[in-house]
């Protein structure tokens, strides 16, 4: 289908007919003048006039089609398949979404400028072509549920303020949810030019996996895409922080591991890397990476002081320097307190001796004792650690509640003694923890001939991490007389084997909690392991690594993330004020569930650390990073791009192209003019030579009436 973009010119088309009219108002008449033979003239070729009579005509029609493709050329025609039959017309109003990429991802610099100054360009370049009537839209592609629809607008000085205005965030990019959002927004146009332009650097992340066409084919919706890229770029990352000891002491040496990765072309040699902790720098040191290299750094620092802490790693500056800095908290106890629960105190006297051995040793272990028949109305609130040993059985309620704290972070110590009901262990709490049932025993209570003992320990473990001063690791193993066989699963963790090839301590994770179980007792009749040199440490690390399961921040917030708090204790008046990192302070209002308070805060919209107060007492932080996916600044092709809006309605429009023509050409098809206008010079140059030809046409050949050549 042709159609026009210069439609005004088509009404002078009769023009054409000038050549004709000319030919027939500017003919001669005929005078008759006598002769006195018409000897001569009856000897004139009949063949010779009609070949003038053709030759005038072909003049008239070659002068007609020159004028007709002229007036084509400036009507400028256009070739494209139709989608509104003949409504389409230059002059048609215009619905336009402007998908303007503000991620984290768009900071990035090109020659020294964030790529998003360059996005914010092309914006105002798409406004300036549009004309009054036409309505714009814009989304800021973010994600998780930050993505934001601005319009209709139809001021264009409105718009360009708000381009103009429109900051970088620090959110990760939702592209797909984008162009889903502009295609319904454009379903609900009346206006026969409906179109998306996408201006973004088209960040594989952006896209969902396995995504299928985010729009049929055949819609009418046209699709631009304004690339916004670098062939090459810069950008190492730090991908994530992990605290290498999972148990925390003040004036306790402490590792932290931090995962470095260079998403970036080349190979970067020498970067500074330093590690802050409260606001101080602890440590630093140098980092060189291939192209595409992955890198762990391990940094050591000493805490001196306890309770909520929080750090910093600072990368040097790169094309990309908002994923340069990774944040982590961590919590330093001043105390932990301990509930060792027995059937009878001589079941918990070993591990209350372990653990606080004299009144005149300072720990920060404290330690309450209860006996099993208490634990209905014990408080587990005030506890971080509860080592049950020698329980008969668990009450539903008491099993529930046990559950119930180690959801929240609590740790407990599952110890077996003569008088616990193995098999109700395995069948209920075992089972809703997912852990291991303990099956068939081994040995004989009391028989000292026959034992088993340790055949491998993970010194690689939490546990055993900073335990013995010197590389040589060498423990005496106790002789265990009498233990239950408990098979390992995926759940669960071997931290000692016996050499009968079971475990004798096992951990688990349950939620944010975790849970250790021996096998064996320290009960004189079931071994001897009270009284070797590894009892008392292993028992205080191991009460310290359920107790500190909440002293790293295990779980990752991420830009946009909620947060949210729980404790059973309520606090007065609910007066709770949340800091963010740029320490404006917002009043929270918690509520209450299940008899708990509860806060959420899902307004994560820098990068930092979030601290609750209650009276400016702090109760918790948050470590807040932006996703490091979003460092990972690969383009995907268009290619790939087009199966998902529709296949031919893609154009992808450079900076150096010329923006209206595109545009143009995508509404009304490719443009015929140049085409036309060489058919007309073409033309022109046979009407010349035509011309000339009948000037003279009997050039080469003998006068009739002289008989000479004339």
């Amino acid at each position: 289908m042709i159609s026009f973009l210069n439609t005004a010119l088509l009404y002078i088309l009769p023009a054409i007919l000038i050549p004709l009219l000319i030919h027939l108002f500017t003919q001669k008449k005929l005078k008759k003048i006598p002769f006195s033979s018409l000897a001569f003239l009856k000897e004139m070729r009949k063949e010779r006039i009609r070949r003038i009579k053709i030759k005038q005509i072909l003049l008239i029609i070659l002068r007609m089609l020159i004028i007709l493709f002229l007036l084509l050329t400036f009507a400028r025609p256009a070739v494209k398949a139709p989608r509104h039959s003949g409504k389409i017309i230059a002059n048609a109003r215009s619905s336009i979404v402007i998908i303007l990429d503000n991620s984290l991802s768009m900071s990035r610099l090109i020659h020294g400028t964030p790529a998003f100054e360059y996005a914010k360009k092309r914006a105002f370049e798409i406004v300036n072509l549009l004309k009054p009537g036409d309505e714009v839209f814009i989304i800021y592609p973010l994600k998780p549920g930050k993505m934001q629809l601005i319009g209709p607008k139809y001021n264009f000085e409105s718009i360009n303020l708000t381009i103009q205005s429109t900051p970088l965030a620090y959110h990760a990019t939702d592209l797909t949810n984008a162009i889903q959002l502009a295609k319904a927004t454009l379903s609900n146009s009346t206006n026969i030019n409906r179109e998306i332009f996408l201006i973004s650097d088209l960040q594989n992340y952006g896209f969902e996996k396995n995504t299928a066409s985010i729009f049929p084919e055949d819609s009418d919706i046209r699709f631009f895409y304004l690339p916004i890229a670098n062939s090459t770029y810069r950008n190492i990352a730090i991908q994530s922080v992990e605290m290498v000891n999972q148990i925390l002491e003040k004036g306790k040496n402490a590792e932290l591991a931090v995962n470095v990765i260079n998403f970036g072309d080349d190979t970067e040699q020498n970067k500074l890397i330093q590690l802050f902790l409260n606001g101080k720098r602890v440590a630093q040191t140098m980092v060189s990476l291939d192209a595409k290299a992955t890198r762990q750094i391990i940094f050591k620092f000493t805490p001196n002081q306890v309770g909520y802490q929080s750090g910093m790693v600072l990368l040097e500056e790169d094309d990309l320097a908002r994923d340069n800095q990774r944040y982590f908290t961590f919590y330093v106890p001043e105390e932990i307190k301990i509930l060792l629960v027995g059937n009878q105190l001589q079941d918990v006297n070993n591990f209350k001796w372990a653990i606080n051995p004299s009144d005149e040793v300072v720990s920060t272990l404290k330690t309450d004792i209860l006996l099993a028949d208490q634990l209905k109305t014990a408080d587990f609130n005030k506890y971080q650690a509860i080592v049950l040993s020698n329980i008969p059985g668990l009450a539903p309620t008491v099993a529930k509640k046990i559950i119930n704290f180690i959801s929240q972070g609590g740790g407990v110590i599952l110890v077996p003694g003569s008088e616990m009901n193995i098999r109700e262990y395995s069948t209920s709490f075992n089972k809703k923890l997912k852990l291991p049932p303990f099956t068939e025993s081994v040995g004989q209570i009391g028989t000292i001939e026959a034992f088993t003992s340790f055949n491998k320990i993970d010194f690689d473990h939490p546990i055993f991490k900073s335990l013995f001063e010197s590389e040589e690791k060498n423990v005496e193993s106790p002789h265990f007389y009498f233990s239950f066989k408990m098979p390992p699963t995926k759940e669960t963790e071997t931290i000692i084997q016996l050499n009968n090839n079971y475990p004798f301590l096992l951990s688990a994770q349950y939620e944010k909690g975790r849970i250790l179980i021996f096998t064996s007792s320290p009960d004189p009749k079931w071994s001897d392991w009270a009284i070797k040199g590894i009892f008392a440490p292993l028992v205080n690390r191991c009460i310290n690594y359920v107790a500190g399961s909440v002293s790293f921040q295990q779980e990752q917030f991420y830009i946009g993330n909620e947060l949210s708090y729980s404790s059973s204790q309520e606090t007065a008046g609910f007066e709770l004020e949340l800091e963010k990192p740029d320490k404006n302070r917002v009043r929270v209002r918690p509520f209450l569930q299940q008899e708990k308070m509860l806060v959420n805060f899902s307004e994560t919209d820098l990068p930092g650390i979030y601290n609750l107060y209650h009276k400016n007492q702090l109760l918790t932080q948050w470590a807040v990073n932006c996703d490091p996916e979003e460092s990972e600044i690969e383009m995907m092709a268009t290619e790939k791009l087009s199966p998902l809006i529709g296949g031919k309605s893609l154009t992808r429009i450079e900076e150096e192209d010329n923006l209206e023509t595109m545009i143009t050409q995508a509404r009304f098809g490719n443009e015929l003019w140049k085409a036309f206008l060489i058919i007309a010079l073409i033309l022109m140059l046979i009407e010349m030579g035509l011309y000339w030809e009948r000037r003279n046409p009997v050039q080469n050949e003998t006068n009739p009436i002289s008989g000479e050549l004339s």
